[in-house]
């Protein structure tokens, strides 16, 4: 079960507006095996992407976003 800690963390989360991939994502990173299955069978196309990216340098998967990192780290 959540604790009151956890709402009002989610608060503070949902009030930077991050997207919904981004929530997930973020999800992925901090789920145990269990709830890393869940994360995958409910998300899957999601799941796949951030393994991708996680993979990837710096995140990037397409040619546009890799330039968009060359161009950050100027």
């Amino acid at each position: 079960m959540a604790t009151i800690v956890d709402y009002l963390e989610s608060k503070q989360l949902s009030a930077n507006d991050p997207s919904f991939a981004s929530l997930v994502f973020a999800l992925i990173r901090k789920a145990d095996p269990d709830n890393l299955e869940k994360i995958r069978q409910t998300w899957p196309e999601l799941y796949d992407e951030m393994i991708q990216r996680y993979n990837a340098p710096g995140g990037a998967i397409t040619a546009s976003e890799k330039d968009y990192i060359v161009e950050c780290m100027r």
